[in-house]
């Protein structure tokens, strides 16, 4: 299995696109922080810029990429990488409103003049009943331009959503 999403690390920079089915996701609701499991076996790696965007969908494969400008920007910032299994917690800048198909979030490293080992990877799941529910580049020269094609992929980085809704709020692992 790759370990190029959410985030490549191994490369200088990185694109994702990964598709939550709405059962996986659940009901509507406002997504306020995403989680993401990480297993970084050598390099306390630190902090890094990233963004991330989300977009509501009725689309259920990435054959190709979905356009930037159905996106919404729900995070740019640094995050930290640390060394060891654990979750990465992010807060988003902006909620986004989750309407209740399916949800596409998209993900950038920022071009970085390191890379690391393939042993600093995210936890992934594969579903090959899914095929393309995610699309990746990666590389160690060339920023995403969206003239690159990527690669299409049946897995995606294992994910907790926070979704607060009206009387509550929900958290679960996709």
């Amino acid at each position: 299995m790759g370990v190029y999403v959410p985030f490549s690390l191994f490369d200088k920079s990185s694109v994702s696109q990964s598709i939550y089915y709405k059962h996986e996701v659940g009901q509507a609701g406002r997504i306020t922080h995403i989680q993401y499991f990480n297993n970084f076996e050598s390099a306390n790696i630190g902090e890094k810029p990233v963004k991330i965007w989300m977009a509501n969908t009725s689309v259920n494969k990435l054959d190709t990429w979905l356009p930037q400008s159905q996106f919404t920007l729900v995070f740019e910032g640094n995050v930290n990488f640390p060394v060891g299994e654990n979750t990465i917690s992010i807060e988003l800048s902006d909620i986004c409103e989750y309407t209740g198909g399916n949800l596409v979030i998209m993900t950038e490293r920022l071009y970085d003049e390191r890379n690391y080992t393939a042993r600093e990877y995210f936890i992934q799941s594969s579903t090959p009943e899914y095929p393309s529910r995610t699309r990746y580049y990666r590389d160690d020269k060339n920023v995403f331009n969206w003239t690159q094609t990527g690669t299409a992929a049946n897995f995606y980085p294992n994910t907790i959503l926070n979704i607060a809704y009206e009387g509550g709020s929900l958290s679960g692992v996709i």
